[in-house]
Order: structure tokens, then sequence, then C-alpha cells
């Protein structure tokens, strides 16, 4: 029923919500309320390239869908790979449009100088919106073929290791660590995607 789908689904999003801010505090302990306004000052910008490929997955995945669904197996397919094609070339745009437009833009809007230091590894955080091609490409056949049950597996799995990861790299270089902690952990994300999807879902790239 809709309840074994929503229930998983939701509990990811909520576990995914409080291990995002795990970081902040995490920065807060190691250094200072200082740092931890600069590193959520660069995610909150962030943000904007979350949104744009929030937006084009949306008008991805039901085209795909129907793919699989049409090819009749649970498998990808020569042309459902060039939509994901597509749209990791859309975020390497993004993200290359967000590293120089930003220190442009942020200016204007923003007067506190001192979140411009932000600036500094903000094109790095950026960098890991780059992998969201892989991301969706793993987690969109776990939504199409409605094992939502894995996405709470996942996702504690890949907690398992953001956490002690992002703890020890801000411990040891501080806001640099955490900035890397956070690129690090949406690969990590990616490899436990393809483990728990793997035995559903036959992948195939080109």
């Amino acid at each position: 029923g809709l309840h074994k789908f929503c229930a998983p689904y939701l509990i990811y999003l909520v576990l995914a919500w409080i291990v995002g801010n795990v970081d902040r505090v995490i920065i807060n302990d190691t250094m200072n309320a200082a740092n931890v306004g600069l590193f959520d000052f660069a995610i909150r910008c962030t943000a904007l390239i979350d949104l744009l490929q929030g937006g084009l997955i949306a008008a991805v995945n039901p085209v795909v869908f129907t793919l699989w669904k049409d090819s009749g197996k649970n498998e990808t397919t020569t042309e459902s790979n060039r939509y994901f094609n597509v749209y990791t070339a859309a975020s390497v745009l993004f993200v290359a449009g967000f590293a120089f437009l930003v220190p442009l833009c942020i200016p204007l809007v923003v007067d506190n100088e001192a979140f411009y230091s932000s600036f500094v590894f903000m094109g790095a955080l950026a960098s890991g919106f780059a992998l969201r091609g892989l991301y969706h490409y793993f987690l969109s056949p776990i939504l199409y073929l409605k094992k939502t049950k894995l996405l709470p597996i996942a996702f504690g799995l890949s907690a398992a290791v953001q956490i002690p990861l992002t703890l020890w790299l801000t411990k040891n270089h501080q806001l640099e660590g955490a900035v890397w902690a956070s690129v690090i952990i949406k690969g990590v994300q990616i490899l436990f995607f393809f483990l728990v999807v793997r035995s559903y879902f036959k992948f195939s790239l080109n």
C-alpha cells in the first residue's frame, strides 16, 4: 500500500535532515560559532544548485520510468542513460556557473563582509553536486521499483561513515576538513545506493 512506500521514504528524509546538520554541531564543538555561520552560509548558497537539480530530476524521472516500464526489464537502457548523461552535464554546468557567479553576486545582496571569506571553499562544496547524476542514477530505480525500504538502510550505512569522517576531518583540518567531508560523503552515498539496489536492478553504462 501507499504507507509501505511513504513510511520508509519519510524516515529517510527525516534522518537525512538530522544528519545533514550534524556537521554544524561538530564545527561548533571543535571551533566556534563564527565558523558555524560561515559554513552554514556556504551550505545555504549551494542550496541553489540543489533546487535546480531537484527541478530537473523531477522532469527526468517520469520519462525514464516510462522507458523502463516499456522495456519490460528492470535494467537501464541506452535511451534512459542518455537522460542521466544530460542531467550530469547540466549539473556540471550548474556547479561551474555557481562557482563563477556567487562571488560576484553575493556582495550585491549581502553587506556583511565577514561572510565573504566563505568564498574560498564554496566552490569545493559545490563540486560535490557534480556527482548528483550518479546519485540519481542509483536512487531513481529504488523509487521506480517502490523499494523505499532500501533508502533508510543505504542512508544509515552512509551516516555511519559520515559522522566519524566529519568529526575526524574537522578536528584535524578545521573548516577545510568539514568541507571535504561534505564532498566525500556524497560519493559514499552513491556507493551505498548502488550496493542496496544492485540485486533488484541491472545497470549498464554508455
